[in-house]
């Protein structure tokens, strides 16, 4: 998982520059990313408190598939 993360850190700027977008665009681009993050850990950690860690790990590996 670390190795995609760090090609992701890599490509994803150059491709956004590569369709012609500027040094900023790539960076809102690559924030994104965080934001999106943070928007599935806040109710995931809600999960957790309220139902425990076997039901939150349980609710992550079915939604992964």
């Amino acid at each position: 998982m670390a190795i995609a993360q760090a090609v992701l850190l890599v490509v994803v700027p150059l491709y956004v520059l590569e369709l012609g977008g500027s040094p900023a665009h790539a960076a809102l681009v690559y924030a994104m990313r965080g934001l999106g993050s943070v928007a599935v850990n806040l109710p995931a950690s809600v999960v957790i408190d309220r139902y425990g860690h076997r039901a939150g790990m349980v609710s992550a590996i079915a939604l992964m598939g």
